[in-house]
């Protein structure tokens, strides 16, 4: 299944802390009814959260109920299109390390890959194609800067 319930218990989602950008609050959401989505790594998908975000429509889970767990951006071809949509759906989002660096406009994307790996060198060119197509579009990146770095709920 798309969605377990679990038993009522207090629950916390966090995205890894980084060195200090500006988002480093807590969102506490208090008791979320109900079924709870969370779901994470869009990464510039956006066929991929246009269809998450019709699952969690289809199984009527509210946007208040649901969370992104970080790195909206990353990958693939759609960085602008896809944060826009997460931006404007309702759904609760933590800080990522994507988030994180674009937010502060940092020069690399803070995933930490060796400098001689095949995963830096892809890192390196989708964090330059991100940057670019965020060029004119700074709400977007005060967005991000602004999560929160954790969600606490309680379920039941």
């Amino acid at each position: 299944p798309l969605v377990r319930l679990v038993p009522p218990r207090p629950l916390l989602a966090m995205a890894p802390l980084g060195d200090g950008a500006s988002g480093d609050g807590v969102l506490d959401l208090g008791k979320l009814e109900g079924p709870v989505l969370l779901f994470g790594g869009a990464y510039s998908n956006l066929q991929a959260l246009e269809a998450m975000l019709s699952v969690a429509k289809e199984l009527r889970i509210p946007s208040k109920n649901t969370i992104h767990t970080g790195d909206v951006v990353a990958y693939c071809a759609q960085p602008r299109e896809t944060t826009e949509l997460l931006k404007t759906s309702g759904v609760h989002c933590l800080m990522g390390n994507c988030e994180e660096s674009i937010g502060v406009a940092k020069l690399d994307c803070g995933c930490g890959f060796p400098e001689d790996s095949k995963c830096n060198e892809y890192s390196v060119n989708w964090y330059s194609h991100v940057t670019k197509e965020l060029v004119g579009h700074d709400h977007l990146r005060h967005w991000m800067a602004a999560l929160p770095r954790r969600i606490e709920f309680e379920t039941g």
